[in-house]
């Protein structure tokens, strides 16, 4: 009769415990992006921010990709994303206040007021997205203007296929969770073999 034992050597184990948990947080971090890269690239389409379509509306979820049509205001914020320091502008739409909004700014020219334009991006909700619920706090506490809770902050110009960056990241915590699997399990089969090995003899 062959003996199967498996020797789990506890510095091993560990090791691999703690890479999972590291690369399955950082996996689903990048999940929602993955999904966002999949989506229907047709935007649900709200409307005029001021005649909102509110079938539509209700639809919504967090992480959609939204068109819409508003007046962009002038009170707002500056910010800087990213390794260069590439500067967005952040607003809401003028009559209506349901909907932040970030835009990158695409020259060195500051903005020179309103005017009428259809914005399209990802829509993350003030209720569950952090994100979003940063923007609000932003606009409550330092701007004073108070946003809906059922509304969105929307990423102005993050549609679906475009983002690859996203789904690469994910890609490689996905190869790097099935290295570390192979590499937990090889020594595993190894040891196996070589107990059989012995029992034989």
């Amino acid at each position: 009769m062959k003996k199967i034992d498996f020797y789990i050597g506890r510095k091993n184990l560990i090791t691999f415990l703690v890479a999972s948990v590291i690369l399955l947080v950082a996996m689903y971090s990048f999940f929602d992006n993955v999904l966002y890269f999949f989506a229907d690239d047709t935007p649900i389409d709200l409307g005029d921010a001021l005649e909102l379509n509110a079938d539509a509306f209700s639809k919504v979820k967090n992480g959609d990709y939204v068109q819409i049509k508003g007046i962009t205001s002038i009170q707002g914020g500056n910010i800087k994303k990213g390794l260069l320091g590439e500067r967005h502008i952040v607003y809401y739409l003028n009559g209506s206040s349901k909907f932040i909004i970030e835009s990158v700014v695409k020259s060195d020219d500051e903005n020179v007021g309103p005017s009428y334009k259809t914005i399209k991006g990802r829509a993350y909700a003030f209720k569950t997205n952090k994100k979003a619920k940063k923007m609000f706090d932003f606009f409550e506490k330092s701007l004073f203007i108070s946003m809906k809770e059922d509304g969105f902050f929307i990423e102005e110009g993050v549609e679906p296929r475009k983002d690859y960056a996203g789904l690469a990241i994910f890609l490689l915590f996905l190869g790097l969770m099935v290295a570390n699997v192979v590499l937990f399990v090889r020594p595993l089969k190894s040891d196996n073999s070589d107990l059989e090995e012995i029992d034989e003899l």
